[in-house]
């Protein structure tokens, strides 16, 4: 019975910590791995994680770094998901 109390308050701990339905962490979150706890992740699938930086992070100035107002403007401009599939195909990103 003990077992199960643990149990029970260790996955509401667990529970609490985790992002709502459809939100996912990102880079700056709390949660989000420290670089070195990246580089191990990395380790263990032989380097072949991919950091990204979202296409909108050029409308921010954190947690990126990238902010610039002309390319903000234009992503703006064009954002639609078929303008940006086709996007992705024509630079070879989608087969």
């Amino acid at each position: 019975m003990v077992f199960l109390e643990a149990l029970f308050f260790a996955s509401l701990a667990l529970a609490q910590d985790s992002p709502q339905p459809g939100c996912k962490y990102i880079h700056g979150d709390a949660q989000w791995p420290k670089s070195e706890e990246w580089q191990q992740l990395n380790q263990t699938v032989s380097g072949h994680l991919i950091q990204t930086v979202p296409l909108g992070a050029v409308c921010h100035y954190e947690p990126f770094g990238v902010f610039n107002l002309t390319a903000c403007d234009e992503l703006r401009k064009d954002w639609d998901f078929r303008h940006w599939k086709f996007k992705m195909w024509e630079m070879g990103q989608i087969q």
